[in-house]
């Protein structure tokens, strides 16, 4: 007997796609009545589905973020979610994309935490989205006076991104060095002072790895910044000023 092995082999592919996929794709869970009288006018369609959950905390915001079951951006993941639980979570992530929420600051960026899948009192499609409004990381403690711009991640190659944190891991060594200086100056203890240096020497290392870094791929040498030393500044900037950091 001759056994096609290209067949064979695609069909065992094909039956494990599923699997595969459920793997990766949390479970779509769907709650069991009592639900509104208006979701059950709508239909199954419109019932409640708990897709992600989140720990009740008091900087959870939330909102509610109609779309279109047509829209080309959404209605395979929306058909798939509905039809068979799969792709329920990256509709969510690609709506809640999609919306531009909002941070509550400029420095903030916004990360979904849970999400909840819905229709409108017209029928129409809401994810109900809870997120938190989170300070953007910043690579490095920015000296006084120091101006370099940040890196725009998304519009940069690897190696710029890299180059800019390395220019920002360098002038992290001069401030950590400044504010051992400064604590020294207000006789503050030896062993805040010892972690103050202590942190200088970490930021070395990084200046070091993110420099290799941006040179591999194909930057130039990046050179660690020269920052302005001031004269000692009083406690409360000091302690201010760390705070911030």
């Amino acid at each position: 007997m001759i056994i096609d092995l290209t067949a064979h082999l695609r069909r065992l592919v094909l039956a494990g796609l599923p699997l595969a996929a459920n793997a990766c794709e949390p479970t779509a869970v769907v709650l069991e009545p009592p639900f509104t009288t208006q979701q059950k006018l709508l239909g199954a369609r419109c019932q409640q589905r708990v897709v992600q959950r989140a720990e009740p905390h008091p900087r959870l915001l939330s909102t509610s973020i109609a779309f279109g079951e047509a829209d080309p951006r959404f209605s395979d993941l929306y058909q798939s979610c509905h039809g068979e639980g799969r792709y329920c979570g990256r509709l969510c992530s690609e709506v809640f994309q999609a919306a531009e929420v909002e941070p509550t600051s400029p420095n903030h960026t916004v990360n979904a935490a849970s999400c909840e899948l819905g229709c409108d009192t017209e029928g129409r499609p809401v994810a109900r989205i809870g997120y938190f409004s989170e300070s953007r990381p910043v690579p490095g403690r920015r000296p006084q006076g120091f101006l370099a711009a940040s890196c725009d991640a998304a519009h940069a190659s690897v190696g710029e991104f890299f180059a800019a944190a390395a220019t920002m891991e360098g002038a992290s060594i001069a401030a950590f060095q400044i504010l051992a200086a400064e604590l020294r100056h207000h006789a503050a203890p030896t062993d805040l002072v010892d972690r103050a240096l202590a942190s200088a020497r970490d930021e070395a290392r990084h200046f070091r790895q993110t420099a290799r870094l941006a040179r591999s791929f194909k930057h130039a040498p990046v050179r660690c910044p020269r920052v302005q030393r001031h004269a000692p500044r009083d406690l409360m900037t000091v302690a201010r000023e760390n705070a911030v950091e």
